[in-house]
């Protein structure tokens, strides 16, 4: 894993943790309140529609007439309309449901995620800047044996070294 990689683990952690703190502020009961309501006034709304449908039927036994037909059609649209409202709120429930039940982590879970992400970021880090010193020393070594090669060249072109010294120099750079 790479530096960027890490600071990217972490800024995902840390925006975990804010929005698991905006969410567990409002409690589960003080969001579902207004979804209830909205729960009983569906259910109500299809019993009409189902009592609309009972009527109906009394009309059409009673009198053989398009009223009836007409009253059941549209207490059968009615409870339809409104069951599938029902059912649609109903999943709202359930979903903030399972939000609570763990689908978006607690306070104290996005708290640990956002430390270990820190303490790995920290490692790699540390990681990079080992491997960093260790090239640059590596670098440097580079460096000293060429110029060191340079001066060999330079007094050997000269005359300066003998041979004795000439092969002292090149068993110490072997």
């Amino acid at each position: 894993m790479s530096v960027n990689q890490a600071a990217a683990r972490v800024a995902r952690a840390e925006n975990n943790l804010k929005e698991a703190t905006e969410f567990y502020s409002i409690p589960m009961e003080e969001r579902l309140q207004p979804l209830h309501r909205k729960a009983r006034r569906a259910h109500l709304t299809v019993v009409f529609g189902l009592v609309a449908i009972a009527v109906g039927v009394v009309v059409i036994l009673v009198n053989s007439s398009g009223l009836g037909i007409f009253v059941s059609i549209a207490g059968v649209l009615i409870a339809a309309f409104a069951g599938a409202h029902a059912g649609d709120i109903g999943d709202e429930i359930y979903s903030i449901d399972r939000d609570y039940q763990g689908r978006i982590p607690t306070v104290e879970e996005a708290t640990a995620r956002v430390a270990s992400a820190k303490e790995k970021l920290t490692k790699e880090v540390e990681k990079k800047e080992a491997a960093d010193a260790q090239e640059a020393a590596a670098a440097q070594e580079a460096a000293d044996e060429l110029e060191f090669r340079r001066v060999i060249r330079r007094r050997v072109i000269e005359g300066d070294l003998s041979e004795e010294s000439i092969s002292a120099l090149l068993a110490k750079l072997a």
